[in-house]
């Protein structure tokens, strides 16, 4: 995943029952250079749901019309990310 994918995954999982409004996204995945659009989140949720659906199959990324997106992983599955620090040896 990229780093923009990535991150909308990051949001979109850490959501009450994993949904996040299109407000709160845009204002996330957006930074003080630069502002986040609907066009925007939309391209990045399309990216995220292709890259799902080859590595992990058993999660959907959902649209709830005209308020946001929502994650949806198969027979009521938990969804944890947690950072791995990279260290170097």
């Amino acid at each position: 995943l990229t780093r923009k994918v990535f991150k909308l995954f990051c949001y979109l999982s850490q959501g009450k029952d994993y949904f996040q409004p299109y407000e709160y996204l845009y204002e996330a995945l957006g930074n003080k250079n630069t502002e986040s659009d609907k066009k925007t989140v939309e391209q990045l949720a399309f990216h995220l749901r292709r890259d799902l659906s080859k590595s992990i199959p058993i999660l959907n990324i959902e649209t709830i019309w005209a308020k946001g997106y929502q994650i949806k992983g198969k027979d009521e599955m938990e969804i944890r990310i947690e950072r791995i620090e990279n260290k170097e040896v």
